[in-house]
């Protein structure tokens, strides 16, 4: 079973925070590896803000977002 992260981080996004950090999405989906959340984040286009630890993912609501799916990084493509 392929996970949907790009829906579990929209859902987030949007029911919970505006922001998400790489330790609340490891908490959020049970990840261990901060290096695995970071990859996932990094897969969509959302907004950084912030460096290192203190760095936040937002979305932007004018690009971000393709339908009702969150946008993959680069590809124009929604996430399936």
């Amino acid at each position: 079973m392929k996970s949907d992260y790009g829906e579990v981080i929209l859902d987030w996004l949007l029911l919970i925070r505006p922001t998400i950090s790489n330790l609340q999405l490891r908490k959020f989906l049970g990840i261990k590896d901060k290096h695995a959340a970071s990859r996932i984040l990094r897969m969509f286009d959302l907004k950084k803000d912030g460096k290192s630890v203190k760095r936040v993912y937002r979305l932007d609501l004018m690009s971000g977002l393709d339908g009702v799916r969150l946008r993959r990084k680069g590809t124009g493509v929604k996430e399936s």
